[in-house]
């Protein structure tokens, strides 16, 4: 009856195992084969055109499963959870996660948050993230020239809109922009550079760069720039090729203090979309890496600075190393109350268990509540 399909989807307890609409997921597109980082409100009428990065504990591996219902969780008191890597994500109290309860490598159990929430300081227990997960090949048509000059104009570029057309230039000296020029023109483009040999900078005229550039890239100026979703789904050498020419123009190696020998490098910028996606370039790679927010940083402009620190594969630290292939530790910070929200949550076959944005792994439901709508639906009613 349509009384009690309301009553279900409207939830009928005061807690629920979901979490919000806008908490975002990573899936899988099954007809274009690539990675979309998704809110997960927007997979209720198209979950079954997308598969969920999962992780087999029996297989310990990833793999790409089905989702095969959304379900509606009404209004649930969410909860804001503060990772110690500077990411964050949001569920209920009771939403399960898979936690670690001891050294040893397979040693994991499911606990709630309000489990999490209820621990101590002294046996606070740390939550399974993803460390390295499969790289896709699903953008045949980027070049890894093109990747290089793509990840530094991302880094120190900048377009000018102009009467007829738009100017794109990208800064560079000295043997940076000898390089730049020498890309550029076995990519067939034409370029011109300034006339200063120091704080100079080379203008990308007609050819295949500069379209592509301009399909591409998103944002002319730092605080907006941002890469397409497609770019998620690179294989390893794109990503590579993307992230030395990203690192030549905007990233800051420690020489001294107390990073020196365990940060590898540092990516700077002003843009938190494009902080969270070399966040997942680095977790193609396997590399151990977290955020750093300055909102107060000292530097040219008043908008916050995302800093993501690549730590050094040395790093003998327990949260920094894998306790099962592909996943490693991951302490959390603070569980704070964020209010009602509109919630679901998500069903996955096999695996039971779903990827959120910064990489934690939770557990999907299977409660009453998809029990009596998974009935209700098998006899028409839903």
């Amino acid at each position: 009856p349509a009384w009690l399909v309301a009553r279900i989807q409207a939830g009928g307890r005061p807690q629920a195992d979901c979490i919000p609409i806008d908490q975002r997921v990573i899936v899988r597109n099954k007809a274009t084969g690539r990675y979309e980082i998704t809110e997960a409100g927007q997979l209720r009428a198209t979950f079954g055109e997308y598969q969920a990065l999962s992780y087999n504990f029996e297989a310990r591996a990833w793999e790409f499963r089905d989702i095969t219902a959304w379900i509606p969780k009404g209004i649930c008191p969410i909860f804001q959870v503060r990772m110690l890597n500077g990411t964050e994500f949001r569920c209920t109290a009771d939403h399960r996660l898979f936690a670690w309860h001891s050294w040893k490598p397979g040693s994991f159990r499911e606990m709630t948050l309000a489990d999490l929430r209820a621990s101590t300081r002294t046996e606070r227990p740390s939550l399974a993230m993803a460390k390295h997960i499969p790289a896709l090949d699903a953008v045949p048509d980027r070049g890894l020239d093109q990747l290089w000059i793509y990840g530094l104009y991302v880094a120190e570029g900048w377009t000018q809109n102009r009467s007829k057309s738009t100017g794109i230039s990208i800064g560079g000296d000295g043997p940076l922009r000898d390089e730049l020029i020498g890309r550029l023109t076995r990519l067939g483009s034409r370029w011109s550079r300034s006339r200063r040999e120091r704080s100079g900078s080379v203008a990308v005229l007609s050819g295949p760069v500069k379209d592509a550039l301009l399909a591409d890239v998103i944002g002319h100026r730092a605080r907006f720039k941002d890469l397409p979703e497609s770019y998620l789904s690179m294989n390893l050498p794109q990503v590579n090729a993307f992230l030395e020419g990203y690192g030549l123009g905007d990233d800051f190696v420690p020489t001294h203090g107390r990073w020196k020998d365990r940060v590898e490098r540092i990516h700077n910028t002003s843009s938190l979309e494009l902080a969270h996606k070399l966040l997942f370039f680095h977790r193609l790679r396997g590399d151990s890496a977290s955020l750093w927010t300055q909102p107060h940083h000292g530097g040219a402009g008043r908008y916050p600075m995302y800093r993501v620190l690549v730590w050094r594969p040395k790093e003998k630290r327990p949260r920094y190393q894998e306790r099962l292939p592909g996943l490693a530790n991951a302490s959390w910070r603070s569980i704070t109350y964020a209010g009602e929200q509109p919630a679901c949550d998500l069903r996955v076959e096999g695996t039971h268990n779903f990827v959120l944005e910064n990489g934690i792994v939770a557990h999907n439901c299977d409660d009453l509540t998809l029990l009596a709508l998974s009935m209700l639906s098998s006899i028409g009613f839903v």
